[in-house]
């Protein structure tokens, strides 16, 4: 893996916070992967949300001699786990004054893999706003069919957080009680 965007070229202008401690990133970057693993070339330009590296553009090409891009080829590729790596060749430590200036800024390298590994796995929580409640109650009960996906889709969860968001929506009042299961099946 190797980086094509130039750290110093990028700037240190619009750090993200990645992770809780002190790591930043830079808002876009990109870095080529030559990985056995993958059976051709990875070009990943990626975009830095809510803290996390996500791929914003990806360009693929065969290996010398190697076989074209594919679907099957694609499905192949771990893209997760190379946009976590992608973080170390990134990310700097930086401290702020009240200003927003940057009064540290260090380059991450030996030492660093943890706060690197338990920066890629933390995501930033939403706050359980009673405005984001209503509109989790809202994407519910507008779906035609197959609500908490509807509520999945709308807001990029997983099956279990959407569920979730449902029933604290229940809890509050902003979704009415969900029928008793045992009462359907009889």
């Amino acid at each position: 893996m190797r980086g094509l965007t130039n750290a110093l070229a990028v700037g240190f202008e619009g750090l993200v916070p990645h992770g809780s401690e002190g790591l930043h990133l830079p808002p876009r970057y990109a870095f080529e992967v030559d990985d056995d693993v993958c059976p051709f070339l990875v070009e990943i330009h990626v975009a830095v949300v809510e803290g996390q590296p996500r791929c914003a553009e990806l360009r693929c090409r065969p290996r010398p001699g190697g076989p074209p891009v594919s679907s099957e080829g694609l499905r192949r590729l771990p893209l997760g786990r190379y946009l976590r790596e992608s973080a170390s060749l990134y990310a700097v430590r930086a401290q702020f004054d009240e200003q927003g200036e940057i009064v540290f800024l260090q380059d991450t390298g030996t030492g660093d893999e943890e706060p690197l590994a338990r920066a890629a796995k933390q995501r930033p929580r939403r706050q359980m706003t009673d405005d984001l409640l209503r509109d989790v109650a809202r994407v519910y009960t507008e779906a035609e069919s197959k609500p908490t996906q509807a509520v999945m889709r709308r807001f990029g969860l997983s099956r279990p957080t959407a569920g979730r968001w449902v029933m604290v929506a229940r809890e509050r009042d902003f979704l009415p009680a969900a029928p008793d299961r045992r009462a359907r099946k009889a």
